[in-house]
């Protein structure tokens, strides 16, 4: 069974959970061709085995148009930067478009291939009984983060440590700065944080996508661990390039997704972690005590998630930058 539920926000808004269909092999939101091959609207696809499911809104709980796509030819023509996916049922020709050409390829990949496998049946879907039009308010992106369905998203997609790792700075924020500056970072992070678990969620960005931001994330880890547990290895500096590193890489992917505003956001976080004095005091032996839990969390997740290849690339990494490195497993220069 599919879920969708809403609920109001604070300013009248609507707070929609983006659908995720038991059996679905992918589902989003996609621009189909009119009929007159003229116009075009959105529509909120399903995909269950070689079976399309097109919905006029997000929160229908019938499908308006039923697409068999087995035995049938899926083509993908390029025009003008745009990818347009492409299918013909009894003579009519249809023509889909995905928000970006890399999402427009990935539809494309999987109706090919679905092509090859069963029909299956509608899902069945359960809404919420005050049904609110989707596609008659602002992009999910800009108001779901906004209510505390935003941190749902956030807490379904990012490991509880990192929700810890988060919580470790806004305290130390709250600290070094003021009350207000450290909502303001904990604000920021989350919006940026649901934004991206959205576009994750509905497979507008995927893992190969963020290959080269996990590869930042682990080498910046990889520093604050040595400059938390060996004083002698603290390199402030090489931190901040491996800040700046680890956002431009950010930056370079969620900027085609995102509004000006919120890469703004993103900006105001680079600069609050960025921040020499910042960095300095942070890791100063006064502050070993609120430091501490924060080491423990990103060492706990060091030796359970990063892969040996990637300690050793990361390592690599660190001695063509710095000409000399320390191994968080071992300490050994």
């Amino acid at each position: 069974m599919a879920t969708l539920t809403s609920s109001s926000g604070s300013s009248g808004q609507i707070a929609v959970d983006l659908l995720i269909t038991e059996n679905a092999t992918i589902e989003g939101l996609l621009k189909a061709k009119g009929e007159k091959g003229i116009s075009w609207k959105y529509r909120y696809y399903i995909l269950i085995g070689s079976t399309l499911f097109a919905y006029a809104d997000q929160m229908d709980l019938v499908p308006n148009k039923i697409y068999q796509l087995k035995g049938l030819t899926i083509s993908l023509e390029e025009k003008s930067k745009k990818c347009f996916i492409n299918f013909t049922t009894n003579g009519r020709e249809h023509v889909l478009l995905a928000k970006t050409p890399q999402l427009a390829r990935r539809w494309h990949q999987i109706l090919f291939e679905a092509a090859s496998k069963d029909a299956c049946e509608a899902p069945e879907r359960d809404v919420n009984k005050k049904k609110t039009s989707f596609f008659s308010k602002q992009n999910l992106t800009e108001f779901a983060v906004t209510s505390s369905l935003g941190k749902k998203i956030v807490s379904e997609f990012v490991p509880p440590d990192t929700l810890d790792l988060f919580d470790h700075l806004k305290n130390f924020i709250s600290l070094q700065y003021d009350k207000q500056s450290a909502i303001r970072f904990e604000r920021n992070l989350l919006k940026i944080a649901a934004n991206t678990a959205l576009l994750y969620r509905s497979q507008t960005l995927t893992n190969d996508d963020f290959v080269l931001v996990r590869r930042e994330v682990i080498r910046t880890w990889s520093i604050v661990i040595d400059c938390s547990e060996v004083s002698w290895a603290r390199d402030v500096e090489a931190l901040e390039r491996s800040i700046k590193s680890l956002y431009e890489s950010l930056v370079a992917i969620l900027r085609p997704h995102l509004k000006p505003s919120h890469l703004n956001r993103l900006k105001e976080i680079y600069d609050c972690l960025s921040d020499h004095m910042f960095l300095d005091k942070f890791f100063s032996d006064e502050n070993q005590n609120i430091r501490d839990p924060f080491s423990r969390i990103l060492r706990r997740y060091w030796d359970k998630n990063v892969s040996e290849k990637e300690r050793k690339e990361c390592l690599k990494s660190q001695l063509e930058t710095t000409g000399s490195y320390t191994d968080p497993n071992n300490f050994k220069l």
